[in-house]
């Protein structure tokens, strides 16, 4: 702006000298005088002026008055245009001028004519401001100039300009009778031309000249690029990132997009414009699509081509599925010789759908002596508590897995309680007595029977056969759905008389009592939730509680998001362990 207000003041100043000049001479300087150097006009033309009026803000080359009296073209220079006669433009006088500065902030042309022109007799009268038409021919724009009529049998001469895309013009042509010009087209391009016209008699009878107004064509664009290709990816279980590409578009245009994001329930986002390549939407429900379509268009800052085909993608949100394992609390021993609880019942799941929403986690505790486990509940499904070992002479209790029979002797039999059906559950082992010497002594013992496991009914008393072993607690079952293999459910080993008692089932139930004593619930030296307490001896040996349960859920990370429980990562997937009542929260 500064620099222009400099052009603008240098052209004013320069204008007035030559008003002075016209008023001592009667006439204005020929184009030579006018090109000369500066501190010669100001001696021999314009005397008195300063002679730095003369050179435009950039110019370095002293005069910046265009010789030869040229019009303005695209540089930072003034343009002294005089009329387009002989005296003018080759010899010391001009009946007019025209000056010309370019605005640097624009572009556009800023003249400053003479307030008077030298009366020749007979001058013809100027014409009608020409109208021009551009338009194209084949492959070439073509600006026509609609013909206008001089008076005085004088003839109509033209003059042409021309720019492109709203830049810098390139100058008038010389005058002539010519209606039309023309330029080799391009797709995209803007094309201005401006005419201007006047009536010429001879070379020192013409008239003024007449300029019209700027008429202008583009040039379509016609390579529509190809349809997008769109890609989708979800980085988490909540997000999918849509992308896409397209090609196609010729040099000096840009590539801008429309999408439209719809989904298979009802939500439709419309097209919306957009310049990227990328969006984000959320995802999160199950069992859904989720679809982009995209389409392209080249563009300038002057035309757009047709849009694409359209390009697209979907995103089927899979409903998720976990493996569960749900395990009830283990059934405590019977006392005095008694059986076995059983353990706790078993569910286990390895393919499971679930949906956004919470679902309620009881975690069921081990029975104390001579108690049933308690019931342990997860997605509706619901294992069911250990049953209790028979106290002697009793059958052992219902349960997720039966506790064992107590012992009776007298020959007879107390039987193992039943399992519940479904799920991993035995029944439990009968109890009985046995006949021999115990540590010195003779007679008939009570042998309480074993609880039945997860993976097995419970051995039966001394006496008898079935199960796993004689008075020993069915074994249990092994998963590794926590990460590495462990065995839930075991069911408690039978009470002993003085001197035997019945082992845990393998890796799980509580040793049965001897020589007075309670049952475990343990068995070697590890905890096994779901475990059954062993059987108590004789002389009023107490039982051995069950072990509380536990419900355990797995699935692949990243498939859904989930709260609840104590959560770790394994590998590929995330495991959340509930050891009491809880909420999985899944979303």
């Amino acid at each position: 702006d500064t620099r222009d207000s400099q052009r603008a003041s240098k052209i004013t100043l320069i204008a007035e000298a030559l008003e002075k000049y016209y008023d001592k001479n009667g006439e204005y300087p020929g184009c030579s005088a006018m090109s000369a150097d500066p501190n010669t006009i100001v001696a021999n033309t314009l005397k008195g002026a300063d002679p730095t009026i003369f050179t435009s803000p950039s110019d370095t080359s002293g005069n910046s008055i265009l010789a030869n009296c040229a019009d303005i073209g695209s540089t930072d220079k003034f343009a002294y245009v005089g009329d387009s006669s002989a005296s003018c433009q080759t010899g010391a006088a001009c009946t007019q001028y025209s000056l010309k500065y370019l605005k640097e902030g624009d572009k556009s042309v800023v003249a400053t004519d003479s307030r008077r022109t030298v009366n020749i007799a007979g001058a013809p009268v100027a014409p009608p401001a020409p109208t021009i038409a551009v338009a194209p021919s084949g492959g070439n724009i073509v600006a026509t100039i609609t013909p206008v009529v001089c008076a005085n049998g004088a003839t109509t001469q033209y003059s042409i300009n021309s720019r492109t895309n709203d830049g810098n013009w390139n100058g008038y042509t010389s005058w002539s009778t010519a209606l039309t010009a023309n330029q080799a087209g391009s797709d995209g391009i803007k094309y201005g031309y401006t005419a201007r016209a006047r009536c010429y008699v001879s070379g020192f009878s013409y008239s003024a000249s007449v300029s019209g107004v700027e008429a202008t064509y583009v040039q379509p664009l016609t390579a529509v690029p190809s349809a997008p290709v769109v890609a989708a990816t979800s980085p988490n279980y909540y997000t999918t990132n849509y992308t896409w590409s397209s090609t196609g578009c010729p040099s000096g245009t840009s590539t801008r997009y429309q999408y439209h994001y719809f989904t298979d329930y009802g939500f439709d986002f419309g097209w919306v414009a957009t310049p990227g390549t990328n969006i984000s939407f959320t995802t999160t429900t199950f069992s859904h699509t989720y679809s982009l379509e995209v389409k392209a268009q080249c563009y300038n800052s002057f035309a757009a081509t047709a849009w694409s085909a359209i390009g697209s993608t979907g995103y089927y949100r899979a409903t998720p599925t976990i493996q569960l394992l749900i395990v009830a609390g283990g059934g405590g021993g019977g006392y005095d010789n008694g059986g076995g609880g059983g353990g706790g019942g078993l569910i286990y799941n390895s393919s499971l759908s679930v949906a956004n929403t919470s679902y309620p986690i009881t975690v069921g505790g081990g029975g104390g002596p001579q108690s049933n486990g308690n019931n342990s509940t997860a997605f509706g499904l619901t294992a069911i508590g250990g049953g209790k070992g028979g106290n002697a002479g009793q059958n052992g209790a219902t349960g997720g897995s039966g506790g064992g029979g107590g012992g009776t002797g007298t020959g007879n039999t107390a039987y193992g309680g039943a399992n519940q059906p479904g799920g991993y559950a035995n029944t439990g082992g009968r109890g009985g007595n046995r006949n021999g010497t115990s540590c010195g002594d003779s007679g008939t013992y009570y042998t309480g029977g074993g609880g039945g496991g997860a993976g097995d009914r419970g051995g039966d008393a001394w006496s008898g056969g079935g199960g796993p072993g004689v008075m020993q607690g069915g074994v249990g079952s092994t998963f590794s759905i926590s990460g590495g293999n462990q065995t839930y459910g075991a069911g408690g080993g039978g009470g002993g008389d003085d001197c035997y008692w019945g082992l845990g089932g393998s890796v799980g139930g509580g040793n049965g009592a001897a020589a007075g004593s309670s049952g475990h619930v343990t068995g070697s030296s590890a905890t096994y939730y779901g475990a059954g307490g062993g059987g108590g001896s004789g002389n009023l040996g107490q039982g051995g509680s069950g072990y509380q349960g536990i419900v355990i859920i797995r699935y692949t990370t990243g498939t859904m998001g989930a709260t609840g429980g104590s959560i770790s990562i394994v590998g590929s997937d995330t495991v959340h362990t509930f050891y009491g009542n809880d909420t999985f929260q899944v979303y």
